[in-house]
This record gives structure tokens, sequence and C-alpha cells, in this order.
């Protein structure tokens, strides 16, 4: 780890940035370094309530096989792959009536937004709902779906309402807002009578559906990695058959229709940044470029735990942006074994081998310098709590932007610290300063330091488990 020829000074800097992994080890660990999520709901496609002018009553159990509407909806297009979640009408009751309505989802049939139709049985069936609780105004009413029906993008369905069970007639009877008047939706609706559907493309229904994406990808805004905002960046996704580039400044959500295998970006001078996706996990990026120069380094991994070879294993570079411990780059530890990273000479970087089952192993405090091979092992071996907790949960990062000046970031996110020290020494052991807090994150700031001077500085601490 100690492959560098810089200045003396420079080097005893560095050695110490490495060496704090083990003196701030022994007893703490790291926040989840890439946001994991539940991925949101998104609307598929809506006709919204404000245009509702007409009432239209559904005044007979379905399936109605006279002229009395026992079931009405509408078309409409999925506009992203995703897992149907709801789908939302516009509702009210007249007198009181009784029984249950249900969603149901369905093919298309006919020209859309023509004379489209609903076809053959339902693809999926909402909960239901006790229409006697229906106010004698129109409200929104929102109808659940939980089998886990995939809409794909850009596929025609149907999403009406039906009147499954209950008592109603030409005086107690619930009904549906749509609008008759400027109908704009792409889509037509139909209803369902005497033992058909019929389309009517003069009438559009008011009605959300929503679905959870089945990829998600969340973009922050682009970074410098010393935390300045950057200009305009595009950002490529490649996966099976597909290529989608897209700008991710000012933040962006990635809905694509099939999983993503890497993502890059150029950094300038024909190189690229990448950050290659875990298999059906959905996480949140930011996405970053070099702040200074940099180069390529490349690493070796030795696996003597025999873990690499069970499934995807990743190579990971993390650095403080904008005081969070940001994902950098992610590459494949691939059957060559030799993996590249574009990281800022002189910067401190965290690295980290993760595995295919989500775990890891923090090789430890990286600072590139002239340097660009290097070799990780990975053995078998198990670590105390203390161990484990601050190799995950405490953050250390100093440099020494000038001559004169050192920094130091400390950061521990359990909030467990019960002190930290923070000790500056000349390289032949007299201390210029030393200080210490209680507090879980502070940065200090010592400009005493004489350039071209060799120092040491010793990050102490004592935290609870």
């Amino acid at each position: 780890m100690d492959k560098y020829t810089e200045t003396e000074g420079d080097r005893i800097m560095k050695k110490t940035r490495i060496l704090l992994l083990f003196l701030v080890v022994i007893n703490i660990l790291i926040i989840p370094l890439i946001p994991v999520y539940a991925a949101r709901l998104f609307v598929e496609d809506k006709y919204d309530e404000s245009n509702q002018d007409i009432s239209q009553s559904i005044a007979r159990v379905h399936p109605s096989l006279i002229a009395t509407t026992s079931a009405e909806g509408q078309a409409f297009t999925a506009n992203f792959t995703g897992i149907l979640e709801s789908a939302t009408f516009y509702l009210r009751k007249t007198n009181a009536p009784t029984g249950l309505f249900e969603a149901r989802l369905y093919n298309h049939s006919g020209n859309y937004g023509v004379n489209g139709v609903p076809d053959g049985t339902p693809l999926d069936t909402s909960d239901q709902l006790d229409i006697s609780t229906l106010g004698v105004g129109f409200a929104l009413k929102i109808f659940n779906f939980t089998n886990g029906y995939e809409l794909e993008n850009g596929e025609h369905y149907f999403i009406v309402v039906v009147l499954v069970s209950g008592v109603v007639d030409g005086v107690n009877y619930p009904s549906i807002g749509g609008d008759s008047s400027a109908p704009s939706h792409s889509g037509n609706s139909a209803y369902y009578q005497s033992g058909a559907w019929a389309s009517q493309v003069a009438i559009d229904v008011c009605f959300y559906v929503r679905a959870r994406p089945t990829y998600e990808y969340v973009f922050s805004d682009t970074y410098f990695e010393n935390g300045n905002v950057t200009a305009s960046i595009n950002v490529t996704a490649t996966g099976a058959g597909f290529d989608d580039e897209f700008n991710v400044t000012g933040g962006y959500t990635y809905l694509p229709d099939n999983e993503p295998v890497l993502f890059y970006w150029s950094i300038g001078g024909g190189a690229t940044r990448r950050i290659y996706t875990r298999s059906s996990v959905l996480e949140n990026f930011t996405v970053t470029l070099p702040d200074a120069d940099f180069d390529t380094y490349v690493f070796t991994v030795r696996d003597f735990t025999n873990k690499l070879s069970q499934g995807e294993a990743f190579l990971e570079a993390y650095r403080i942006v904008n005081g969070t411990n940001t994902l950098i780059e992610r590459q494949i530890i691939d059957i060559h074994n030799e993996v590249p990273l574009n990281l800022v000479t002189g910067a401190t970087y965290t690295i980290r081998v993760r595995f295919y089952d989500g775990s890891y192993y923090d090789w430890g405090t990286f600072v590139p310098g002239e340097s660009t091979t290097f070799t990780i092992v990975l053995r078998g071996v198990s670590f105390t709590d203390q161990a484990y907790q601050v190799a995950n949960f405490i953050f250390v990062e100093i440099a020494r932007p000038t001559g004169t000046t050192f920094t130091v970031d400390y950061e521990a996110t359990k909030n467990q610290t019960i002190w930290a020290n923070v000790t500056i020494m000349i390289r032949n052991g007299a201390i210029v300063s030393q200080i210490s807090r209680t507090n879980n994150s502070f940065t200090y700031n010592y400009a005493g330091a004489v350039a071209n001077t060799s120092y040491v500085v010793l990050v102490e601490g004592v935290h609870t488990l």
C-alpha cells in the first residue's frame, strides 16, 4: 500500500491516511454508502378530474344483459414498464345504493382512441370499494392492485370500474365522472351494456393509473469531487440490446424498460467514469467528475476466500463529496482480474470489494500516487464487532491543501463518539497541535505547518458499540 515516490512529506502524509483505517478501526461502522430503496409510484397515464362535466350512472350489477351500464372505464397507454399498483376514479352516489365496486385491467382491442374496447378476461383485479361509502359529491377513490401485474411501456390497456354486487336501480346508483364537452385524452372510454363492451369516443373518463417502476435509478445533481456543481453531463446506460443517453444535470430519474448493466460518462481525455449496476438492486447515484489531475489505477484482487467465484463482484471507490461518502466508480472484478479505477491523484478514497450477496470487504483508505498498480488480498478472517463498527461507520479524511495547512474531517455516523483526538506531529515526534472533541462530526483546520516539512497526523477515538 505504500508504493509512493513523492516527496518525503507527501509520502508520510499518505502513509498516515492509509494507516488511519487501523487507528480508528478498533472501535466502530459506515452509513449505507449507496442508497438502496423501495421504488416510488409514478403515474402511468391519467385524465384529470378538473375535466369532469358529465356524470354517468352504473346502475346494474355486472355483467349487464340489458341497456343499463354495469362497468365503465378508459383506454390508456403505459408510459413506462412497471408493476400496477392502483387505479383512481372520480365517483359519487345518488340516494342510497349498496354493493361493491372493483377496478379491472384489460387488454385493449380495436383502434386506440377511436373504437377501443376491453378485450378478453381481466389481466388484474383490484381490492373492492363499498359504494355506500361514496358521497353525493364527486371524489377521487383509489383501488389498489396487489398481484404484481407488469405493464409494458407503450402498450395500450383498458382500466375500468365494475359493479360486482349490490342493490341498485334507476333511483339508487353510483356514477363515474367524465368529460363530454372537450374530451382530449389520447384514448377513448367504453362501457358494458346488453352483454357486450361498447366504445364511446365522445366521452373521456376521469382516471389515474399508478405503477411502481420495474427499474428505477435516481441520479442527483452533478458534482466535481470537491463538491462544486459541474456543467451539463450526459450519462449513457447500456444493457441487453439497448443504449440510452440522458442528461442528469439538476437531477434525473431514469425508468428503463429493461435492467441496465452499466452507466458511464466522459471525464475528459478520452476517459470515462463507470458504475456497473447490481442485479435486481435499485440505487441512487451521484455523477461526479475529477476535481484535479487523475490517472487510471489498476487493482489485482487475490481471493483466498472463494467468495468472488460465487457470483458477480465489484471493486468500488468512495470519496466524501459535500459531506457524504459517495460512490465514485464501480467496476466489475472479471476473469482477468485487473480492475481499473480513474481516481484523482492525492485525493483520499475508500476502496471496497462488494460480493454477489451485497456483503463487502473494505480494503481501506487509498491515496493515489505515482504508482498505478496494486494488489488486494482477500483472506478468510473474521472481525470483531469493534472492527466492523469502525470500518463501516467512521470516516476520517486528512488533506494538506497547502504546504502550511492541514484539514481533518471526522464523522461518526452512528453518533457513538465518546471522544476523538487529533494530534499533529513533526516526524521527529514533536507535537505541534493537539485537540480533543466529543462531537460526532467536526472539521479541524491547522494553519501552522512549515512548508517542505514532514508531519504525522494521528486520529484516535473512543466509541460505544
